[in-house]
């Protein structure tokens, strides 16, 4: 018998057309990437606008101005004054349709506690006003400090100013005000063994109401 050969009439036209189109499509997609690249490329390459150099001049400008605001008020400050802070030292200020704020005092409670325990009894405390007779210099020790005590206290209460001055090597809290019909005042260690107690009182002279700004 002769050989016989089997021929497959399976069509093979589709199947080649098949992958030509995905072939293309490919080369399609590439192109356009390439494409995209190089357009963004040149773009960033490109130089900044006049809107953009407007911009930016604008945020340059508007810095500017506000660092000037701000460095004006430091120009103003009074001399001897730390940038926020108080002027340093004793300042008296006159104030025109304001109420003066009252300087600050002993309260009733506490007041009494300034006269126990003075230096020598007291007697150092009172030696200068009873020099200029407003503390009697008759009866014993305990009646002339009673009557210190009596004619003092109210300016510890209500002092029409108060200011920190050295008496001696202590630094104090003087007070002042009234008594007798006389300006008085009166002076509190701040430090040392007599903290709190009445160190001397005075009445000053008109060189001493002067530094003192006492009216």
């Amino acid at each position: 018998m002769g050989s016989r050969w089997l021929v497959s009439r399976r069509p093979v036209g589709p199947m080649i057309l098949g992958r030509q189109t995905h072939c293309s499509r490919e080369s399609l997609v590439q192109l356009a990437a390439a494409l995209v690249a190089v357009l963004a490329t040149i773009l960033s390459s490109a130089p900044p606008s006049a809107a953009a150099n407007a911009g930016a001049e604008t945020r340059v400008r508007t810095s500017a101005s506000v660092v000037e605001v701000l460095v004006k008020p430091s120009q103003q400050e009074v001399a001897g004054q730390r940038p926020g802070n108080d002027v340093v030292g004793p300042v008296i200020v006159m104030a025109t349709g304001v109420a003066a704020k009252p300087a600050i005092g002993f309260a009733d409670d506490a007041v009494g506690s300034a006269y126990v325990g003075m230096n020598k009894g007291g007697g150092h405390a009172i030696r200068h006003l009873r020099e200029d007779g407003l503390v009697s210099n008759t009866g014993s020790l305990a009646s002339q400090v009673a009557e210190f005590q009596t004619l003092t206290s109210p300016i510890l209460r209500s002092p029409t100013k108060a200011f920190d001055w050295r008496v001696g090597d202590t630094m104090s809290r003087a007070f002042a005000g009234t008594a007798g019909g006389r300006t008085v005042v009166v002076f509190v260690a701040k430090e040392g063994p007599y903290q709190g107690r009445v160190l001397s009182a005075v009445a000053p002279d008109a060189s001493k109401m002067a530094q003192w700004g006492l009216p």
